[in-house]
């Protein structure tokens, strides 16, 4: 038996379910026909289960559904119960949480034990994470056997989540109760303490909070020097229901005495106050810290004013509150005052760039600080300086005060990582010609000394020719002089005829060899860039990529860092490898050029493009993962259009993806689709048969 005949689809197995999971008796049997009642029971079983926001589901010894409500359906991403019918976990879930399902399953089976209140994690067809308390029990037949299971679900997510920040919460404030460097109480109307923390109890002397609750029971007597000032925060408190930095004198364990700012508020149930609550600070000490802190003021003005990098304060609407004298130096002003008096808006004042003020307040207003920010700003007298900053908001009652910060002229450094890299540019393409005049230079050496030698030649045979000329009137009949033939030979002697007549013909064809050498350079460079339609040929891919990579590497390695995590035992693949250059080719340019916006963005320095190849039954598949921005939305139907691009003007023809699906999916019956995230980057998966027959094509994917 497979089970599921065991549980019929109809009701017995959904009165199974009625009676296990909610512990109902068989319903007393109707004056009606026994046909109509199951009926009616099927419907109004059907409605219940169908209606109750909680999943109730009935699967057969194989963990296969028999029955299933339309909540389990929604949250499985099924369009109705009845397409679960038949199917398994494994048809909806990834095979790492199926199998945990599965083996709950079975395990109540095998064991014939319920599983109560089994806090689940579900995933439903749109990622989202879902909490879900199960209890599974097995169903058994006539006999006693059991033929499968029964499963009721409520979903927990909000309660979890409620739970989860109640508990937070609770830590949180015990956390702040227990460690806050400042006296935290409650105390009851009458003057008993309720409770106290350990810096409360320790700026009274005491060793606990616990010693400190058991000596004191009179606060009025006890805590206050001036009792009058005891009465005085009652009032204040019955009038106000609170009371702010109240200052009284008070006495602590060893009779020493100290004044304490307190600020509490009183708590009312039914109308009537039953406790105070507040926190209580020593302010002796912080006079002490007070007078520190001045102290340490002046010394900070000094270490400001004599700073070699400019320090400032500005509000977060633009108006600068403090710089010091290199801050001010930095931007042509004689002073800080100078400076101070001439600024009123820092970012129509200073940006050259006005995005970059947008972007530089958009991560000040998310992040609360910038690390390096980088951006070219106005002097005084109009001209531009490139400035590194690193500024942090302070916040004071949970909004921001203002901005503190250091900047630098990196001027200097920018000039010269300008020309380091238009250096590394040049390098790179110097390396390239060096290469290629390599290459075509020795054919064309060659060329050149056979040209020359075929021109020198030529000249002698033009004076043997020109002095056959000269003797052929002399030639009286058939006859010729005596003189008149010495003079040919030595001619001829001179001239080396047949070394000419020999060596002429090699000359021409190693003059078309080197011809034909260029022309194949020539032709590869070409072919590289528009990829010719040649036979197929079994491949080693990770070696072809990795030649791609070397070649597109003056696109990227600007940009990016590059990994690769190949595959040692993948097999050949049979391709075309220059059109396969081709489209490995575009997808790491348009991977650097994704990276590169970002980049422009303010983003990091360098993004990450990762290459990977796996091996799978029938096809090997290539990963291309960038860093980059994402591909919004509006355009991902669109990327494999033919000239379809959303780069700026100059950058992209549209054709790069276009062909690169041409190549995978018409000819070499391949797939290749993409995965994208804004924000978070693209990946583009091509997938190609060991044997070059087509497999199942997915041409595009979110």
């Amino acid at each position: 038996m497979n089970g599921r005949a065991s549980i019929p689809a109809g009701s017995g197995a959904r009165t199974c379910l009625m009676n296990k999971t909610a512990g109902k008796q068989e319903p007393e049997q109707s004056q009606e026909p026994s046909s109509k009642v199951i009926d009616r029971e099927r419907t109004m079983l059907r409605a219940l289960i169908d209606n109750i926001p909680d999943f109730m589901y009935v699967k057969d010894a194989e963990s296969r559904f028999v029955v299933a409500n339309s909540c389990t359906a929604q949250s499985m991403g099924a369009g109705s119960p009845e397409e679960l019918i038949g199917k398994t976990d494994y048809d909806f879930f990834p095979p790492e949480v199926a199998a945990a399902f599965y083996e709950d399953e079975q395990r109540v089976m095998r064991s014939g034990s319920a599983l109560h209140d089994r806090d689940e994690i579900l995933i439903d067809a749109d990622g989202k994470q879902h909490n879900i308390l199960t209890t599974k029990v097995p169903l058994r037949d006539a006999n006693g056997k059991v033929i499968g299971i029964a499963g009721v679900g409520r979903e927990i997510t909000e309660r979890k989540k409620a739970e989860d920040a109640l508990r937070e919460v609770e830590q949180k404030y015990r956390g702040i109760f227990d460690n806050a460097i400042f006296g935290v109480f409650q105390s009851a109307p009458e003057g008993r303490l309720l409770s106290v923390n350990s810096a409360m109890a320790h700026v009274f002397g005491y060793d606990s909070p616990e010693e400190m609750l058991s000596r004191i029971d009179n606060v009025s007597q006890q805590i206050y020097v001036d009792p009058e000032r005891r009465k005085e925060f009652i009032r204040l408190m019955e009038e106000n229901g609170a009371v702010q930095n109240f200052e009284h004198e008070t006495c602590r364990k060893d009779g020493s005495k100290i004044w304490l700012s307190i600020t509490a508020h009183a708590i009312r149930e039914n109308g009537a106050v039953v406790r105070y609550e507040g926190i209580s600070q020593d302010i002796t000490e912080r006079k002490k810290i007070e007078d520190a802190l001045r102290e340490t003021e002046r010394n900070y003005r000094g270490i400001v004013d004599k700073a070699i990098v400019g320090v400032f304060q500005s509000t977060p609407d633009g108006n600068l509150l403090s710089v010091n004298p290199a801050m001010a130096f930095t931007f042509g002003y004689k002073s800080p005052e100078e400076m101070i008096a001439s600024v009123s808006d820092i970012s129509r004042q200073f940006f050259v760039n006005p995005k970059r003020g947008v972007e530089f307040m958009l991560v000040m207003d998310k992040v609360g600080g910038v690390k390096n920010f980088e951006c070219e700003v106005f002097c005084k007298d109009q001209s531009k300086i490139w400035l590194s900053m690193s500024i942090r908001a302070v916040r004071e009652n949970g909004a921001v005060a203002r901005y503190e910060g250091m900047c630098q002229d990196i001027t200097e450094r920018k000039v010269l990582q300008e020309q380091l890299l238009q250096a590394q540019k040049l390098e790179s393409v110097g390396q390239l010609a060096a290469g290629i005049a390599h290459e075509i230079n020795t054919p064309t050496q060659y060329i050149g000394d056979n040209v020359r030698f075929l021109k020198d030649a030529f000249l002698q045979i033009s004076s043997l020719l020109a002095a056959y000329r000269r003797l052929l009137p002399a030639v009286p009949g058939d006859t010729l002089a005596a003189n008149d033939l010495e003079e040919i030979r030595k001619a001829e002697k001179k001239g080396d005829a047949e070394y000419l007549l020999g060596e002429i013909p090699n000359a021409i064809d190693q003059t078309l060899e080197g011809v034909a050498r260029v022309s194949r350079i020539v032709d590869a460079m070409r072919e590289f860039s528009h990829p010719g339609s040649k036979e197929k040929s079994p491949q080693k891919l990770n070696h072809v990529i990795e030649n791609t990579i070397t070649v597109a590497r003056n696109e990227w390695k600007y940009v990016a860092e590059l990994e690769t995590d190949f595959d040692p035992s993948l097999p050949p693949v049979y391709c075309q490898p220059g059109e396969f250059n081709q489209v490995i080719l575009n997808l790491i340019v348009n991977a650097a050029h994704a990276i590169g916006d970002v980049v422009k963005k303010g983003g990091p320095e360098k993004g990450l493009i990762r290459v990977r190849t796996r091996g799978f039954p029938g096809y090997a598949e290539i990963r291309i993962e960038d860093s980059g921005t994402g591909i919004p939305q509006d355009a991902r139907a669109r990327v494999f259009d033919p000239f379809f691009t959303t780069k700026e003007v100059g950058k992209g023809t549209g054709q790069g993806l276009a062909i690169a699906r041409s190549v995978v999916v018409d000819k070499h019956g391949g797939s290749i689709h993409f995965e994208t995230e804004l924000g978070k980057g693209t990946t583009f998966i091509i997938r190609l048969p060991y044997n070059g027959k087509a497999i199942a094509v997915k041409g595009v994917a979110a």
